[in-house]
């Protein structure tokens, strides 16, 4: 990657830490729903899919506070931002997948949610990148 400036790196800090504590809070929110109410959102979405809403509310809740944690301790850096975009961009994209399979049986509001939120995570990922285009 090219270097970055102390400008740049002023930039990249300011949009990029907002932007990933945004994700972070919104993370730990989703995850602890997820982890909480496994079984009624199971039931909303359609599919019998309790213990994987579990599973994936427990990692997400993980992921969001070790996020947070290691912005209270450090400067956001590119490898960052590019990793945590990455990984958003995965998400949209399994989502996207998972809808479009025609052996998932999500119910219509379970499509819509699934929807929406791929397009937050989606518009997390646009932030980052766009921050580190930002500091080029």
């Amino acid at each position: 990657m090219a270097t970055v400036t102390d400008g740049q790196q002023a930039m990249l800090s300011m949009l990029g830490r907002r932007v990933l504590r945004a994700n972070g809070v919104f993370s730990v929110l989703t995850g602890a729903a997820l982890a909480a109410a496994s079984k009624p959102i199971a039931q909303f979405l359609g599919p019998d899919i309790a213990l994987a809403l579990l599973i994936v509310g427990l990692a997400t809740f993980l992921y969001a506070v070790y996020l947070l944690w290691v912005l209270s301790r450090q400067a956001v850096r590119q490898r960052l931002l590019v990793t945590i975009g990455a990984a958003d961009a995965a998400w949209v994209v399994v989502s996207i997948a998972l809808l479009l399979l025609p052996g998932i049986p999500f119910s219509a509001g379970g499509r819509w949610a699934v929807g929406m939120l791929a397009l937050v995570v989606a518009d997390f990922a646009a932030v980052e990148f766009y921050a580190l285009w930002r500091a080029r």
